[in-house]
This record gives C-alpha cells, structure tokens and sequence, in this order.
C-alpha cells in the first residue's frame, strides 16, 4: 500500500510545488501544473479501480482530495499572477 498509493501520490504533489523555477509569463508555468493536475486525478481514478469500497474513507483518501486542491487552488492563482 505504502509503495503503491502513498509514494507515487507524494512524488506527484512534490512535483506540483516545483511550478516556480519555471520562467514567469511564458506560459510554461500554467501548463505544467495543468499536466501535474491531470497526473494526480488519473492517479485517483486509477486508485479507486484497485482499492475495494466501503463505508470508511481512509485518511489518505483526505490527503488526496487536499493535494488535488491544494493543486487547483495554485492553479487558478498562477493563471491570475500570470495575466497580471
């Protein structure tokens, strides 16, 4: 499980906070994080086909969903910063 799910899943989110050594206004920044976003919820998607379902949502479930965010939400902003 730990090699599996929690590994890959940190290595991406790791990734995404890479963003800004990118240069700034290029338009490189935006689409790379659109690739790191689209990265993670495939990587959900493919989570939810291997583990089985249930009433209790594991805690790395949480820690998913806030990388999935924390994703979006820097997304939107780099969009924003870059327009500016």
């Amino acid at each position: 499980m730990l090699v599996g799910f929690i590994i890959p899943g940190i290595l991406v989110s790791f990734l995404g906070s890479l963003y800004y050594l990118l240069p700034r206004g290029t338009g490189e920044r935006v689409s790379y994080l659109a690739t790191i976003l689209l990265t993670e919820i495939m990587f959900l998607v493919m989570i939810t086909q291997f583990v089985p379902q249930s009433r209790i949502v594991p805690s790395t479930a949480f820690m998913f969903l806030k990388q999935t965010f924390l994703l979006i939400v820097t997304t939107v902003v780099v969009l924003i910063m870059d327009k500016i």
